[in-house]
């Protein structure tokens, strides 16, 4: 019996031993086939190097621009295979920046995986806080956050606590916040932007930040960020830019709803004397007119760049305070330039052109109306640019009011901005305040006449040849005078170029803002 037992012990082992031979052999076939399909897959057969070149332009192009569509992209990539996951998890680079709308606890977990799978690389972290925001869940991002504060190169804070039929925050409530999130005294050794927008949303009232007091600061990183290059805020977040504006290079301050705290005229006399300060741009009537008796004029050093939007309280008496040797290029838009507009007067010879932007090279006015008198001033501070750029909305602009009528006017004997060698127009909207093309031809060919100087009309082409075809007969005598060239701008955004645009790191959106409210600079 046993040996019975015994046989067929045996032959059912030799049974088992064949199936296990062809349950191995089909694992072994499929995982052939597997690698078979891979390595005939074409894409695959990429270079890993390529592959992650391919990963970065993919994620880099829209890093700045859209912070979400980057990190959707990045998800998108890393689960397309497991090929294509093992290289994105292979690229700390590639997980440096970390996005959170409306912060939930689902973002956690999120955030860990950026911090440990962007290894020791720098940080890039974009926070949008609103009305139903979860409180504790936005703290939790943060404490974890600021393990790693090290790290930081870019910090944004939006939030739009502060809509309509919601609290209104003032400067102890956002002290309190920050504190709350643990940044208020931390040091931040690579943090190289921040952009801060903590009431972008209409509220009912109006803080005044009285003359005689000193700025309500809200405190954060005060144990230093020495490499703050970029700062952006709104009139909520400006009371941090005291403490932070001597690194700055290129600040923005804007407030696109004039809701926001309003801030005496040497406030902002304190923000030009910044030893480093190349670029700002400001839109929004955040700073009050002149009326302090102790406001005295400043040296910006530094200051190259200088755009001012719908903000007529604090341009109309800004020429008469600031003094920038290095100053390239000034953009105005929205502006009513009138007789309110003061402007310094010469200290010895008051026939003397006065010299106070020697270096000024390009002058824009984006839907300005204009009067002679302030015009005249302005032309005379500024007499050493060579380029103009003129763009009017005549639903903004009064007719005969605009840059071009009034040059017309000019007398010879006084031609505005006599070093001008280009004119950069938008025929299509200045044609909607005048009858024929006959305005520009002269102001062109006047300054010839006159100061035997070239000066040239730089169109864009559909406005050429909207003018070729409109009026044939001055088009040829532009053209044969030599006084036309076409114009290739980017895109609308650099209808005047703005040169920190190219290398500043904040996002689209913000230049995006700054154009649709107050113009198409």
């Amino acid at each position: 019996m046993l040996g019975q037992v015994t046989v067929d012990e045996r032959k059912l082992l030799q049974e088992l031993a064949v199936f296990d031979g062809m349950v191995q052999t089909k694992s072994e076939h499929a995982t052939f086939q597997s690698t078979a399909q891979r390595s005939s897959s074409p894409i695959l057969r990429i270079p890993i190097e390529l592959t992650s070149s391919i990963f970065r332009a993919a994620i880099g192009g829209l890093s700045y621009d859209n912070e979400r569509k980057a990190e959707k992209m990045l998800y998108n990539l890393s689960h397309v295979c497991e090929a294509w996951r093992l290289i994105a998890l292979s690229l700390p680079d590639l997980w440096t920046s970390f996005t959170s709308t409306n912060p939930s606890n689902s973002d956690l977990e999120r955030l860990t995986a950026h911090l440990s799978r962007s290894d020791n690389k720098f940080l890039d972290l974009h926070f949008e806080l609103n009305t139903t925001i979860d409180k504790e869940a936005f703290k939790g991002l943060m404490k974890i956050a600021t393990r790693h504060i090290t790290r930081w190169k870019r910090f944004v804070l939006r939030s739009a606590l502060s809509s309509a039929g919601h609290f209104i925050p003032n400067a102890q409530y956002w002290r309190n916040f920050f504190k709350a999130v643990f940044i208020e005294w931390l040091s931040a050794p690579n943090l190289e932007v921040i952009d801060i927008v903590i009431n972008p949303s209409r509220s009912p009232l109006e803080l005044v930040i009285p003359s005689n007091s000193d700025l309500p600061e809200i405190p954060y990183f005060q144990g230093g960020a020495p490499k703050l290059a970029q700062a952006r805020f709104d009139s909520w977040s400006l009371m941090a830019c005291k403490p932070l504006s001597h690194n700055v290079t290129t600040l923005h301050i804007g407030d696109l709803h004039d809701s926001g705290p309003k801030y005496p005229f040497t406030a902002f006399l304190d923000i030009l004397a910044s030893s480093q300060l190349t670029d700002l741009s400001l839109s929004g009537n955040i700073f009050r007119q002149r009326f302090e008796q102790n406001a005295r004029p400043v040296l910006s050093p530094e200051l190259k760049h200088i755009r001012l939007a719908n903000c007529w309280a604090l341009a109309s008496n800004i020429f008469q305070y600031l003094r920038a040797p290095k100053l390239e290029l000034l953009v105005l838009i929205r502006m009513s330039l009138n007789s309110s507009w003061t402007f310094p007067e010469a200290e010895y010879d008051p026939s003397a052109p006065l010299n106070i932007f020697p270096s000024i090279r390009s002058l824009a006015f984006i839907d300005c109306n204009t009067s002679i008198t302030c015009v005249e001033h302005l032309a005379d501070i500024t007499r050493a640019a060579t380029d103009l750029y003129i763009d009017h909305d005549f639903n903004v602009v009064t007719p005969g009011s605009d840059l071009f009528c009034l040059m017309a006017q000019t007398p010879e004997a006084n031609i505005l901005w006599p070093n001008l060698c280009t004119m950069h127009c938008r025929i299509d909207q200045l044609m909607e305040g005048h009858s024929d093309f006959n305005i520009f031809l002269d102001v062109i060919t006047r300054r010839w006449e006159t100061l035997k100087k070239h000066c040239v009309l730089k169109l864009h082409d559909e406005d050429a040849q909207a003018w070729e075809e409109y009026d044939p007969e001055t088009w040829s005598r532009l053209v044969e005078g030599g006084f036309y060239d076409e114009w290739l701008a980017a895109d609308e955004v650099d209808f005047v170029p703005w040169p920190p645009r190219a290398t500043q790191k904040f996002d689209r959106l913000w230049e995006d803002e700054f154009i649709t409210s107050y113009g198409k600079a």
